[in-house]
């Protein structure tokens, strides 16, 4: 009688586990559908913008707080063609909220160049020591001769709706000088890599097109 007790309540304890597990795939799924529409909208307005051409974009999900939601990040790079030679880098970052989409970044343009072009890197950086995740966007422009260059580095902390910079990091480079500088300090060469070094990165390569139709 006793075993039989044990296995009525082993049997109940797996189907309750199951039907958890099974929630949270489905959860998932609807949490990525919840960006359908944005999505496409982003990607329509990529093809027949009459004020800038996209070069190249980058968008992928990621939960960056750990509460179960993923964001969706997207990076595009754009050509101005009112304006000869302009490039821009614009940042989007949504998350969503009882099924609903809210807009934490709106196209921000992280920065722009008229030199000899540019390069943009988007992705996921995460503290080695401590765990916690940032949105990663880095990106490079400048040029000419002597050559003048600027890599600049945003890590973004996302908490529920909001989300802030929380670290900025650049450096300047005028022919073969370099110069660092870390949320706005000066620093050395070597305390600028061993704070680089303290993440580990992910950069993401998926396209918008790509992420749109997956979620068509």
């Amino acid at each position: 009688m006793k075993a039989k007790r044990i296995i009525s309540t082993l049997m109940a304890l797996i189907l309750i586990v199951s039907t958890v597990c099974a929630a949270g795939i489905v959860s998932a799924d609807a949490a990525k559908s919840v960006y359908s529409k944005t999505i496409a909208s982003r990607y329509k307005e990529s093809l027949h913008s009459s004020s800038f051409e996209i070069k190249e974009n980058r968008a992928f999900f990621y939960d960056f707080d750990g509460n179960g939601k993923k964001e969706l990040v997207l990076v595009e790079f754009r050509n101005m063609p009112d304006v000869y030679g302009m490039n821009s880098h614009n940042l989007y970052v949504y998350t969503s909220a009882n099924g609903k989409v809210k807009t934490l970044v709106n196209g921000i343009q992280l920065g722009s160049d008229a030199g000899q072009g540019s390069s943009t890197k988007i992705g996921v950086a995460v503290n080695k020591t401590s765990g916690k995740k940032y949105v990663y966007a880095e990106w490079t422009y400048g040029g000419g001769d002597p050559i003048h260059l600027t890599t600049n580095r945003y890590y973004y902390t996302v908490k529920g709706s909001k989300i802030s910079v929380t670290h900025r990091v650049k450096v300047n480079q005028a022919g073969d000088k370099k110069t660092y500088y870390i949320n706005g300090a000066k620093k050395s060469k070597s305390n600028h890599d061993k704070w680089i070094n303290a993440y580990q990165y992910s950069i993401k390569k998926d396209t918008l097109k790509s992420v749109y139709n997956k979620t068509r």
